[in-house]
């Protein structure tokens, strides 16, 4: 007997991101992606999901950007 097939059209977009994050945990885990790259590739589709862009000058970003900046300093580019 064949179990009922839900239609791939109706992926919960949020799934969707999950799996593409735990995908990413585990390349990251296996030493086969970086982890800057893991977490900038996220942020976009994330972003487009929940309609939240975050914009350094909004007050109420401030703190999470903040708090984000401690745990995980950003890399700097160009010369030094």
């Amino acid at each position: 007997m064949n179990a009922p097939v839900k239609d791939l059209a109706v992926i919960d977009p949020r799934l969707a991101f999950l799996a593409r994050a735990a995908a990413r945990h585990e390349l990251v885990r296996l030493g086969e992606l970086d982890i800057d790259d893991a977490i900038a590739g996220l942020i976009e589709p994330f972003e487009e999901m929940t309609g939240r862009l975050i914009i350094r000058n909004c007050p109420c970003n401030r703190e999470l950007l903040e708090r984000w900046e401690r745990i995980a300093p950003p890399k700097r580019r160009g010369c030094r």
